[in-house]
């Protein structure tokens, strides 16, 4: 059985990925916000204590992305998208894997055989699917079952399916270590021929993006950060010289240890 999924997850990859300039695969392109706007563990790392934080008013930007207008932007860029909060808890994220493995397995063991094909002989089958995680803990065991069925393409099909599921739900998984971020995250998937989108190195990597442009209509705040020196008049004259509206804006320092109080220092 073990054998049985790695190597139709291996087949499954090389689909997916194909080396040199016609690589390809459906990869996800990630956005990430937070609910902690004056956490002193985001605003080091991130921009130096010094930078600024843009506050998003959260109902207009779900309004923004349902627009028709936005929609049909999303969909030039990508396939599907969702936005969540991120899953930090390790039973949250064993509960979330188990429904969507039961789901995946309760809706093709009830298939019909000729959805599938008509060129596998059809046998009489004992089996009993059962996955665990790292641990070999058990997530799901489905019951034993003895029914007809072509179980060669329909295992196939069905292991396909649902590790295509799990890469779709994986950018929101992380480990709880992490959960003082408070993480949300929207998340575009599409096909990717990498030499066909623009890219940045990182740390000597190249990374591929893809450009998605946000409504100034959805920023409500701005936040100066702990040890930036502006002044809140410098940084909303910067905003009226940018265009933006300021009486839709507040402009506040960030609160909590070591914040600059006096900008004339």
């Amino acid at each position: 059985m073990i054998e049985a999924i790695l190597r139709i997850f291996n087949n499954f990859e090389k689909e997916r990925f194909v080396v040199g300039d016609g690589e390809k695969s459906e990869k996800a392109f990630v956005t990430c916000f937070t609910t902690k706007a004056d956490n002193r563990l985001l605003w080091t790392p991130y921009a130096n204590d010094e930078g600024y934080c843009l506050g998003i008013n959260f109902e207009n930007f779900e309004r923004y992305i349902k627009d028709s207008h936005t929609q049909a932007e999303i969909f030039k860029i990508a396939n599907k998208y969702y936005m969540t909060g991120i899953v930090y808890s390790k039973e949250n994220q064993k509960s979330l894997i188990k429904d969507l493995i039961r789901s995946e397995y309760d809706r093709f063991s009830h298939l019909p055989d000729n959805v599938l094909s008509e060129n596998i002989p059809t046998l009489i089958f004992p089996y009993q699917f059962v996955f665990t995680d790292e641990e070999n803990n058990v997530i799901y065991k489905g019951e034993k079952r003895a029914i007809q069925l072509r179980f060669k393409q329909k295992f196939e099909f069905m292991t396909k399916s649902i590790i295509e599921q799990l890469l779709f739900i994986s950018p929101i998984l992380k480990n709880d270590y992490w959960e003082d971020e408070g993480e949300i995250r929207l998340v575009f998937y599409r096909p990717v021929v990498s030499n066909k989108l623009p890219s940045v190195h990182i740390d000597d990597k190249k990374r591929n993006y893809i450009n998605f442009e946000l409504s100034p209509e959805i920023f409500d705040e701005v936040i100066i950060g702990p040890q930036n020196m502006k002044t809140l008049e410098e940084v909303q004259k910067d905003l009226v010289n940018a265009g933006y509206d300021i009486s839709k804006i507040k402009v506040r320092y960030s609160k909590g240890k070591d914040v600059v109080r006096d900008r004339g220092i």
